[in-house]
């Protein structure tokens, strides 16, 4: 009996537990405009970064389009150090420059970012940047890192997916 019971706790503490990453989202947008046709010129951009602030995934422009837009777009993304598919969405002004952006949880919960933007003007030409982050806490057994594998399943335009 004592035996049994030693095994049972043992392979009960073998268990992972579920643990939590902190993964901070960030959209991002760069242009500058230069006076009588000097030049311009536009980049914009998503990076996820993990606990330790080191990057996850980041991507300019990512798959040939911006990843903030009028319409607003979706990049559904998985990895191996979180459960499920996150639903990351930015919407931007008609400049390009980030004004809202979403992650939805698997289960459907939303954590909204943080907007940002400056207009500079440089003498000969002008130049805006803006920017929407936040963060999410995703359930894992296992922690995020640089060497995390994470993955774009699908990426749309419009409303969120999960609603109905």
């Amino acid at each position: 009996m004592f035996t049994k019971s030693l095994l049972a706790l043992s392979a009960m503490a073998t268990i992972a537990v579920a643990g939590e990453n902190n993964i901070k989202f960030l959209y991002t947008s760069s242009s500058f405009n230069g006076i009588q046709n000097s030049g311009s010129g536009h980049i914009s951009g998503f990076t996820l970064f993990d606990n330790d602030n080191n990057v996850l995934f980041q991507s300019a422009n990512p798959i040939g389009y911006a990843p903030c837009m009028r319409d607003t777009n979706h990049l559904q993304i998985t990895s191996d150090c979180w459960e499920g598919t996150y639903d990351f969405s930015c919407g931007s002004s008609f400049s390009g420059r980030p004004g809202a952006c979403s992650v939805y949880a698997p289960g459907g919960a939303e954590t909204k970012g943080k907007a940002d933007k400056d207009l500079k003007f440089i003498g000969i030409a002008s130049g805006e940047d803006g920017t929407c982050s936040g963060t999410i806490t995703t359930k894992s057994d296992r922690k995020c890192t640089k060497d995390s594998l994470v993955k774009i399943e699908r990426r749309y335009t419009g409303k969120y997916a999960g609603d109905k």
